[in-house]
């Protein structure tokens, strides 16, 4: 006997099947919101510490700078995000001062500043500035895999630049620093005064002894 079609029944079919489909959906939509919304609550308890004068003078920023290094890592997320958003380049180099001198895992911090020099770096005007404080860090709480960016900043037509990734290197540079160093010594351009070219040199001397004494230590 061939089933009479029930036009109630297949709707509430439908509806099952609709709810059954859509219910996951709803629940995880309202799981990222409520997680992006956490988020931001988060780095706005962060980011609220930073500084965001020219100087940090006064006790009231002092205090919260303090309040930052204190977070350790647990401030790196908010603050790696907002150090790919800025275009200031002096809450950069307050980001990347507090990385340096916080205590926790750098690898967040390490990450972001990667990230930061090669995708950021033409937003700002004053790059080579920019380009140092990167530098400071790396050799502050870089490690070994993070030398090849400092070895591409020797590109750059700043003397400036190059000893503070020179400084970086002997830091964390490892034996792929030193081969890159002896070439870079021979084949470099010499485009600026005597005395500058002479004080990159001095400085990549004592990049290759720091390296060289490091690993006869290892």
């Amino acid at each position: 006997m061939k089933a009479q079609f029930n036009p109630v029944r297949m709707q509430n079919k439908l509806v099952m099947n609709v709810k059954t489909i859509l219910l996951p959906l709803f629940t995880f939509a309202m799981w990222i919101t409520s997680t992006i919304l956490l988020r931001a609550e988060d780095d706005a308890a962060v980011l609220n510490l930073l500084p965001r004068g020219m100087d940090t003078i006064d006790n009231t920023d002092a205090e919260r700078y303090q309040r930052l290094l204190a977070m350790g890592e647990k401030a790196y997320p908010a603050l790696a995000r907002e150090l790919l958003r800025t275009t200031d380049a002096t809450i950069a180099g307050r980001i990347i001062s507090i990385f340096s001198e916080s205590r926790g895992n750098k690898k967040v911090p390490r990450a972001a500043l990667r990230q930061f020099i090669r995708e950021r770096i033409s937003v700002f005007g004053d790059r080579a500035r920019v380009k140092m404080m990167v530098a400071n860090g790396l050799g502050k709480f870089g490690e070994r895999e993070d030398a090849a960016l400092l070895q591409e900043m020797l590109s750059d037509e700043s003397a400036p630049v190059k000893i503070r990734a020179l400084r970086g290197l002997s830091k964390i540079g490892g034996p792929d620093s030193v081969k890159f160093l002896k070439q870079w010594k021979m084949t470099r351009p010499k485009n600026q005064a005597a005395a500058v070219e002479k004080s990159v040199d001095t400085e990549a001397e004592k990049a290759l002894d720091a390296i060289n004494r490091r690993r006869s230590g290892d």
